[in-house]
């Protein structure tokens, strides 16, 4: 361990020794010269002793004790004691007289320690003799709590003054040095967290914190806290730039991709070649390695290869020898957490199970100038540290694990010398908690109107570093003005327009994180601003759930892809009452049987919904784990699953409205109304498509853009898309675009698709589609390619492409990349604008033409729209240069608003009138009240049947369901019941017509398509499942019962819709969605329930409260 020209142990104990004998206690002098020379021993004893170790580390002597107190189970006082002399050291020049009472406490620190990490050598008798028995006097106030939630009141003297959330008892709380911005920041109402709160030494009745965290309930991505710590700058207004600005992939994004795959294939232990990698990556990042396929040379996999060989030494051979505890059968891949405590959530590449090793890998550079020469460590980048010190603070504050435990690495694949270890930083981390504040507070800033920021921010804004500044102004000032230039050059209406919807998307992201005033649900803080029983209640948890042997299933290579949950017998009926669906993404994670489940307190895991059924949950993970120990190593815990916090997000849509402001002229004055479309009347027809040919013709004839209305049951999609695609593919040049706005619409395209022998690609995630389409899947399509060329043409010449529309805004690469001469958006009414307009602003790399030729949008605005978390009053346009574009309410569609500016012109706007699905007693109400009695039969056989005559024996709710195709029976209330939500004499009224159903057609009754019952509220579905269910008929058991906003899109011969409610305040929830079209009420959510109905409506409610509502009024009395 000495090396060849190095020290033993006994040596330091030596010149420790003759430091103590030199030492004059009276002379401060003396004193510092003794510091000096124990820094020394340290400096030398720690380097030393480390030398062997194929690790690199960060200068200086901390990440090296840190390591060395990891990697040889150093007592952690003992550890803390040198720690503790280390600091004075540092900071000697603060130290005068107490030097003298200290110096014996910090010498015996030094030699414990190098005793410590030379294999516990014993010290000499005659040094041990001039150190203290006793230990260091400490003195500290006592910790108070982990954390206390407090909402501040205001500001007074720098003091901040707040209350208590357990007690409303009021508080005051000093900020120290590093924590005054903040009274610069806060404002009454504003929660914060005070991490580990005392009593403060300066004031007996106020408190301190180690930590301040500003609106805790807004998690703050890690890697967006990093960005802001950029080589050039530290400072929390990057991250106003990093909002808008257009991502980018390049060479060096895939590369890190890539090495990503690597690390997560050699944590597997996949064996394979270099090639057969290469091109499994190339077929799972198919449209990033199209975009950047020219640059695919020589060099990238000769850096490739390079980084794999790094990455399987440092796993397979320096972390099993050189890091302790280090078993990569426990590692944790992509592990995801919420930290409500520090405000921040976030992904860490590789933890092992028991938190003890963290790894964060970086395929890029670190600090310029260090690690280029073979066997020279890099350095870190600062963003790099800064990430990397989060994490180990989410370990040490959620987790409670002692930072003294955590190995935490940097892996900086691209050196020879990968793996470099850092330790803690205090005063790092304290900058990254400030930026952290600063920007949960810009986000709050922005949704109240904030975007005026833009107009004046500018490269001046950022103070680069000194040693930075030519680099600065020559490479990243103008990079930075390039994202805010547009902005400021934008015409009056167009900057309106941006700063308007981005002000309106920026609410939405506030309240999707937070919740809105009304409801804590709507927001991803309901993970902990709710119990267990409250989530269950509104359907949003799965607990309880059992993990055991035969739940994980394991792909080719041995990774854990599928994991099944158990219900316990006692939890069945949640599966009834939840909102979870297949296909949706979620976290699951394990928690203590004797606790209630909490996503704080440990790592998650990210998955999508395979399948529910009665005996339990089977989820596809999104980052497969390398071994079933993983999950079944969590001895005595139960599971949870719930939808995940941070995977909500807006990101992609500050970008795609930002290029509404680079787009042609000509498109953005389409977009804004400002300019009418072009009709090109020579246009004629190729092919027949029968009483459709006009329409075809009308949306061939319009160069820029067609509406169609495609009220219930019309075949918009079987008709109105599938023709104008049809007609627009007899041209060999064409290439079309079909979006929705839900996976199973696209599902119905890719249906027709392939009932037409249309071939077509999919883009998405394909647990969310249908299996009978998987095969059209991006990625099951480039399977059989075998090499990048092939990859290259299916992308750039599929002449059909599907996908939702926020898949499509998540892979803005393929519209970089080429041009589609059409683009068809079915459910366009259900799209808000800012999601769809930037899709149709965008434009090619290539050549700056636009990407989509032409666009065809096919809706029903008189149908259920899209959610929106904000009020309607906060959603209404006020600003007169967008109401004289007819831009009046940020929670229309763009379909709706372009439809109201163009509704009389039929050269742009068509009207399906013809349905199928509803037999014509049942559509007259809807047709009458609600299309201005448009809407016609195609007819169909069963839309004009007469209804039999009843047996006489028939019992009375048959005889009911055969008198009338509408039947409404009026239901009295419930004496008693459990929730406002829950009406058991309807429940039971349901029940009844249900198994009416039933008896009228035994033989031919399917669960999927004969009847189906729409309640309003989730509570309701499980009260009439249980009705049901007492019949005993176990065939009724699998019908759907569900909310109205989830049947939309579906139809059932049977539809029987429950309006539950039992007091007129709700009336406000059954017509929330209301509005009026020239004079006449529309209500969506009524006329969606009812046009689901093929044959037979039964409507059950309490007539005397639903007649308070005009429309309910009208229709009880036809009926």
């Amino acid at each position: 361990m000495s090396g060849k020209f190095g020290y033993t142990a006994e040596e330091y104990f030596g010149m420790i020794g003759d430091a103590v004998e030199r030492l004059d206690t009276s002379s401060t002098a003396s004193l510092r010269s003794f510091y000096a020379s124990i820094d020394k021993v340290a400096r030398l004893a720690v380097t030393q002793r480390v030398a062997d170790y194929d690790i690199a580390f960060a200068a200086g002597t901390f990440a090296k004790a840190d390591y060395l107190t990891k990697q040889l189970s150093i007592d952690r006082f003992v550890y803390r004691d040198f720690n503790e002399a280390r600091n004075i050291i540092r900071h000697i020049d603060r130290y005068t007289d107490e030097l003298q009472h200290l110096w014996a406490h910090d010498a015996k620190a030094v030699a414990m320690f190098v005793s410590a990490i030379y294999n516990g050598a014993e010290i000499p008798e005659n040094l041990m003799r001039s150190f203290p028995v006793s230990p260091r006097r400490r003195e500290q106030q006592k910790l108070l709590a982990t954390k206390m939630r407090v909402a501040v009141v205001g500001v007074k003297d720098d003091v901040i003054v707040a209350t208590l959330e357990t007690t409303g008892e009021e508080v005051s709380v000093i900020c120290r040095e590093t924590q005054r911005y903040l009274l610069k920041l806060v404002s009454e109402g504003n929660q914060m967290n005070l991490v580990l709160p005392r009593r403060s030494r300066q004031r007996d009745d106020a408190l301190e914190a180690e930590h301040i965290i500003l609106h805790p309930d807004l998690l703050v991505n890690v890697t967006t806290i990093a960005s802001c710590f950029e080589d050039y700058a530290t400072d929390a207004r990057i991250f106003y730039f990093n909002k808008i600005k257009p991502s980018q992939n390049t060479i060096h994004t895939l590369l890190g991709n890539f090495a990503g795959m690597m690390l997560d294939d050699t944590i597997h232990h996949i064996d394979t070649t270099y090639a057969k990698s290469i091109l499994r990556f190339c077929r799972d990042n198919a449209l990033a390695v199209v975009q950047c396929a020219s640059a695919l040379g020589t060099d990238f996999h000769t850096q490739a290869q390079k980084q794999l060989r790094h990455i399987k030494y440092v796993i397979d051979k320096v972390m099993p020898a050189e890091v302790n505890g280090f078993d990569s059968r426990q590692v944790i891949l992509e592990p995801s957490f919420v930290c409500e405590m520090l405000g921040v959530q976030g992904r860490m590449d590789m933890l092992q199970i028991d938190f003890r090793v963290l790894v964060e890998q970086k395929a890029g550079k670190g600090v310029f100038g260090y690690g280029d020469h073979p066997g020279e460590p890099p350095r870190q980048k600062t963003k790099h540290y800064v990430q990397l010190l989060l994490y180990m603070a989410v370990l040490h504050y959620s987790y409670n694990i002692p930072q003294t435990d955590i190995f935490s690495f940097l892996l900086y694949s691209r050196y020879d010398k990968s793996l470099l270890q850092l330790g803690a930083a205090p005063a790092l981390l304290q900058d990254a908690i400030r930026i952290r504040n600063q920007i949960a507070w810009s986000e709050y800033y922005l949704a109240d109107g904030g975007f005026d920021i833009y107009e004046c921010l500018s490269s001046s804004s950022i103070q680069p570093h000194a040693t930075a500044k030519k680099f600065y102004d020559t490479y990243i000032a103008p990079a930075l003005d390039e994202i805010t230039d547009p902005i400021r050059k934008a015409s009056p209406e167009l900057k309106a327009y941006f700063k308007c919807f981005m002000t309106f998307v920026q609410k939405e992201s506030v309240l999707s994180r937070t919740g809105t005033v009304t409801r804590d649900d709507d927001g991803s803080a309901q993970l902990w601003l709710l119990s267990a029983e409250e989530k269950a209640e509104v359907g949003n948890i799965f607990y309880k759930l059992i993990l055991d042997a035969h739940s994980c299933e394991t792909n080719s290579y041995g990774a854990v892809e599928y994991v099944t949950l158990r219900f316990p017998e006692d939890n069945r009926q949640d599966t009834y009452t939840s909102s979870f669906r297949n296909g949706d993404m979620v976290i699951f994670y394990p928690y203590p049987k004797k606790a209630m489940p909490d996503a704080r307190r440990t790592m998650v895991f990210r998955a999508n919904i395979i399948d529910i059924s009665l005996e339990g949950i089977r989820l596809g993970l999104l980052d497969p784990q390398t071994h079933p120990d993983v999950f079944l190593n969590r001895y005595n815990s139960l599971w949870a699953v719930e939808y995940g916090a941070g995977e909500i997000s807006s990101g992609g849509l500050y970008v795609v409205l930002h290029s509404l402001l680079s787009t042609t002229d000509s498109r953005c004055r389409l977009l804004l109304s400002q300019r009418r479309p072009i009709i090109d009347t020579s246009v004629s027809l190729i092919g027949d498509y029968g009483d459709f040919n006009t329409l075809v013709l009308r949306a061939m004839q319009a160069r820029d853009m067609f509406l169609v209305i495609g009220p219930p049951g019309t075949g918009k999609t079987s008709f109105a898309m599938l023709n104008i695609l049809r007609e627009e593919l007899l041209y060999e040049t064409s290439s079309v675009l079909l979006l929705s706005y839900t996976n199973r619409a696209v599902d119905e395209m890719c249906g027709k698709l392939v009932e037409q022998g249309i071939d077509f690609l999919r883009i998405g995630n394909k647990m969310a589609c249908d299996p009978a389409y998987r095969e059209y899947m991006i990625d099951e399509k480039v399977s059989s390619c075998s090499r990048l060329d092939d990859i290259v043409e299916l992308v750039i010449k599929a002449r059909v492409v599907c996908a939702t529309v926020s898949t499509l805004n998540s892979h803005q690469e393929l519209l970089s990349m080429r041009h589609f001469s059409l683009a068809i958006v079915d459910e366009a009414s259900q799209i808000l604008e800012p999601h769809i307009v930037g899709l149709l602003a965008a434009c090619c790399t290539e050549d700056g033409e636009e990407s989509i030729g032409r666009f065809v949008l096919i809706g029903d605005h008189k149908q259920l729209p899209a959610v929106v978390l904000q009020s309607k009053e906060e959603t209404i346009v006020t600003n007169p240069l967008l109401t004289a574009l007819d831009i009046r309410d940020c929670r229309h569609s763009l379909f709706q608003r372009l439809l109201r500016r163009y509704v009389s012109c039929p050269d742009v706007t068509a009207m399906l009138t013809r349905q199928g699905r509803m037999h014509r007693d049942i559509a007259e109400f809807p047709s009458k009240c609600f299309y201005s009695g448009l809407l016609q039969p195609v007819p169909l056989s069963h839309q004009l049947r007469e209804l039999p005559y009843p047996d006489e024996e028939a019992d009375p709710w048959t005889k009911l369901l055969l008198k009338s195709r509408v039947v409404f029976v009026n239901a009295p209330l419930p004496k008693s019941s459990p929730s406002d939500k829950v009406n058991t004499v309807e429940a039971d009224i349901i029940a009844e017509m249900t198994v009416a159903v039933y008896h009228l057609s035994p033989d031919t009754f399917s669960s999927k398509t004969t009847v189906g019952v729409i309640v309003p509220y989730r509570n309701q579905i499980a009260t009439v499942r249980n009705a049901i269910d007492r019949h005993g008929i176990s065939e009724l058991h699998d019908i759907t019962i569900d909310t109205v906003e989830r049947y939309q899109g579906s139809q059932r011969d049977v539809i029987i819709y429950g309006f539950t409610v039992q007091h007129r305040y709700q009336l406000e929830f059954l017509t929330a969605n209301d509005f009026v079209e020239d004079g006449v009420i529309i209500d969506p959510k009524l006329n969606v329930a009812m046009t689901r109905a093929r044959e037979h409506l039964v409507l059950v409610g309490h007539a005397p409260l639903l007649i308070n509502d005009e429309v309910f009024a009208r229709l009880i009395q036809q009926l």
